[in-house]
């Protein structure tokens, strides 16, 4: 009997064959997969003639001969050098041999997993083979795990939640710990997939501790329970370091309610050849980067770039940004940052070049009173090539 629950399998062959036989291979996979029941999602493969390895060839090529072409497998980017083909192994007439590798990606029922092993095992079109196994997926071929996963759920099942001290299993029945409401939020800290003929998918939460059903998959129009989203993105602050510069960009982050869970501070100096910031410890310039999280779904972007840039410009950050974690959002704002912060250096590293120049020519000479600021020296010049 079929339960209707898939599993999606990943197989790989590599081989030789005469050039005669390279359409058939397919026609064997297909059946292979047939007889399973399988649905080939995706196919690949490459093919490629083989050197004929003689002992004068070989003598005459010496260390040469080996520089052949390569056989490219796009699903793992494996490159294999093929080997040469002996004497031995060339086909009656002088027919060419191929080197072969294929890569196919198919769902099937669980219930036809060793069938196709067996097959595979006595009819496999090459000589080495692999199989690698995926996740369980519904009768509609959408993964169960799909978008599930530990992390902050809420609670949208009218009729709330059972916490349960651990998942049924094996017909027997588990202990009711504690009832969640609607609306009530929860933390999620792992995700089981469903047992064959079960269909739910079972999550531990932190808090009540114990097990609940996120979704049934017998009405996956109904969850149980949805996962709360939240845009994140990442903040980017690059200039002069000084202290007390966190400080004032979290207090305003915290104004706008965004929530910084990872920091990285990395301080380095102007490299003079690339005429880029560079990494080094205890240097002059700091490049920090923020990953930030959104608890506002509808904050205004634009207020809070502009906000950012302003205590930026005030606490020694030449140069800020702000990105969503979209493919569009760093496509861009990411080139535009890496500019003003090449920008930025060049200019700090012309000033302090300036500044060295003129210590060494007057290194008595007594600093002017009100002179303004190195750092606001370097955004004055900064500012000005950027004009140009």
């Amino acid at each position: 009997d079929d339960d209707g629950v898939m599993r999606r399998v990943i197989l790989t062959f590599s081989g030789k064959v005469p050039q005669s036989q390279g359409t058939l291979l397919w026609k064997r996979v297909a059946g292979v997969m047939g007889a399973a029941r399988a649905n080939i999602e995706t196919a690949g493969g490459s093919f490629l003639r083989l050197p004929v390895d003689t002992g004068a060839t070989a003598a005459a090529t010496g260390a040469a001969g080996r520089d052949v072409a390569s056989l490219c497998v796009s699903a793992f980017g494996a490159v294999i050098e093929p080997s040469r083909v002996s004497a031995q192994e060339r086909c009656s007439g002088g027919e060419a041999v191929l080197g072969c590798a294929m890569y196919i990606k198919a769902l099937l029922p669980t219930s036809q997993i060793d069938l196709m092993l067996r097959l595979l095992e006595a009819q496999s079109p090459l000589e080495v083979y692999t199989v690698s196994f995926g996740a369980t997926t519904s009768p509609s071929g959408v993964n169960f795990r799909d978008g599930l996963g530990p992390a902050e759920y809420v609670i949208v099942h009218e009729s709330g939640a059972a916490v349960f001290e651990r998942p049924p299993a094996s017909g027997r029945a588990a202990a009711e710990v504690a009832t969640l409401e609607v609306g009530q939020h929860v933390n999620v800290l792992e995700v089981r997939d469903p047992q064959p003929g079960d269909g739910q998918v079972w999550a531990r939460i932190a808090e009540p501790p114990g097990w609940v059903v996120l979704v049934d998959t017998a009405d996956q129009s109904n969850p149980v329970a949805r996962k709360v989203d939240r845009a994140t993105g990442t903040i980017f602050l690059f200039g002069v370091d000084r202290p007390g510069q966190l400080a004032r960009i979290t207090k305003v982050l915290r104004e706008q309610r965004v929530t910084v869970y990872h920091l990285r501070v990395e301080s380095g100096e102007p490299d003079h050849e690339s005429c880029d910031f560079v990494h080094a410890t205890g240097g002059p310039l700091a490049e920090n980067r923020l990953r930030i999280v959104f608890e506002d779904p509808d904050i205004d972007l634009t207020k809070l770039r502009i906000e950012l840039e302003r205590v930026g410009r005030e606490v020694g950050y030449a140069v800020t940004c702000l990105t969503k974690d979209t493919q569009s959002q760093l496509r861009a704002w990411w080139p535009s940052y890496l500019l003003r912060r090449k920008a930025f250096t060049v200019a700090y590293a012309a000033e302090r070049a300036s500044r060295e120049a003129e210590a060494q020519g007057e290194a008595r000479r007594q600093p002017k009173l009100g002179a303004r600021p190195f750092w606001k020296n370097c955004k004055v010049r900064w500012r000005t090539q950027l004009a140009i």
